[in-house]
């Protein structure tokens, strides 16, 4: 396991604007299994859940989100 990138886990509006930060720093499992319990528990009719890896774009794109 060296050097394993590591996930941040967001939910999603179907605008694309991240609304909420479920999962930080996590293993490659780990936000596979956040990712599903998110899911189960979302209005998938309007919001999605999707791991990012961190640091990527993205990932700065969703936590600023997340922060406003």
């Amino acid at each position: 396991m060296k050097n394993e990138k590591k996930y941040n886990v967001y939910i999603v509006s179907n605008t694309g604007i991240a609304v909420a930060l479920i999962g930080e720093n996590m293993t490659p499992k780990n936000a596979e299994q956040r990712v599903m319990t998110g899911l189960m528990r979302i209005d998938r009719a309007n919001y999605f859940v999707t791991d990012v890896e961190v640091g990527s774009e993205i990932d700065l794109k969703h936590k600023k989100e997340v922060i406003e």
